[in-house]
């Protein structure tokens, strides 16, 4: 049988902020299933439990790993202000979101992250425009003939429509997106430009 001690809630509800949630009769922690490991009575009984058992810890990971010197030997997270609590297993060093942090730092593929931002950004790959800047032959307004590195060129599209136009040097795609992309403007400074060299 349980003791009154353990029947009795220290809250009707958890008290983490912001959560609310109905605790059960025989809870003691003050706190939900949710947030009870993040509970300072939970994460000081953690990093007792890792202080009293350290070297049995250590002894298991190093048999589990083959070398001691890739597992974390403090209790909380390696990150600089981050004081989250790890499990006696943990190796890396790292709480849950910064092993996802570095994992994504790890594995970032600057090509694809590349890819896939022209395509949200126009509908198109980057083969898509390298296909395009070839069958136009260069910029569609100076003619510039076209290079490997799509790096130079700008995807021009209709920032009403959203449509696709073509693929423009970045200097031409700079100068109609100034001039507003206005036929009239554009009009004007050629006859601007056609008057000062008469």
């Amino acid at each position: 049988m349980r003791t009154d001690t353990m029947n009795a809630a220290v809250s009707p509800i958890c008290q983490h902020v912001g959560c609310g949630r109905a605790l059960r009769g025989d809870n003691v922690s003050g706190f939900c299933r949710l947030h009870h490991a993040k509970s300072p009575s939970h994460r000081a009984t953690t990093a007792a439990y890792y202080q009293q058992n350290r070297s049995k810890l250590l002894q298991r990971a190093h048999i589990r790993k083959g070398f001691r010197s890739n597992y974390w030997q403090a209790g909380t997270c390696r990150i600089d202000g981050c004081d989250e609590i790890l499990r006696s297993d943990n190796i890396s060093g790292l709480c849950k979101y910064h092993r996802k942090l570095d994992w994504q730092r790890r594995n970032y593929d600057a090509h694809r992250a590349a890819e896939a931002r022209h395509q949200r950004a126009y509908g198109l790959t980057l083969e898509q425009k390298r296909q395009m800047l070839a069958e136009q032959g260069g910029c569609g307004i100076c003619a510039k003939p076209p290079t490997d590195d799509l790096v130079d060129w700008d995807t021009d599209h209709d920032h009403v429509t959203e449509k696709v136009r073509g693929v423009l040097c970045h200097n031409c795609n700079v100068g109609i997106g100034n001039l507003r992309d206005d036929p009239v403007i554009l009009g004007a400074a050629i006859a601007y430009i056609m008057r000062s060299k008469t």
